[in-house]
């Protein structure tokens, strides 16, 4: 059974459980939410330093694959050591920062049309 996953809005500080897989729109200010998965434990509304930090790491990382105990912590620290892991240039670790190519921007960069590779 699917569980709900926890969505945020860093601006208004407001944190919702839902099942849906489409994000949701923060009731307050109407802006479309975060999903952070289903580990996140949302700090207090008055708990403006770790809302903080929160917003942070989102806006630096993707929100996909971040261990909030330790990223909490020390933000910097984290952070860097993020973004230092995925800048190592072994194939055998995922890349989380970097987007994937869709196959469309693949077969434009080989120079191919949509109907090339039907001919």
């Amino acid at each position: 059974m699917p569980s709900n996953s926890t969505y945020v809005c860093t601006e208004c500080r407001v944190s919702v459980k839902k099942l849906n897989r489409r994000s949701p729109l923060c009731p307050h200010c109407a802006k479309s939410m975060i999903c952070v998965g289903t580990c996140f434990k949302p700090p207090k509304k008055t708990n403006v330093k770790e809302w903080a930090k929160i917003r942070k790491l989102l806006n630096e990382l993707p929100a996909f694959g971040i261990w909030w105990s330790d990223a909490l912590k020390d933000v910097e620290t984290y952070i860097s050591r993020e973004k230092e892991y995925a800048s190592r240039s072994d194939p055998s670790r995922p890349n989380r920062l970097k987007r994937k190519k869709t196959r469309k921007e693949n077969r434009q960069k080989k120079g191919l049309t949509c109907l090339d590779g039907l001919m």
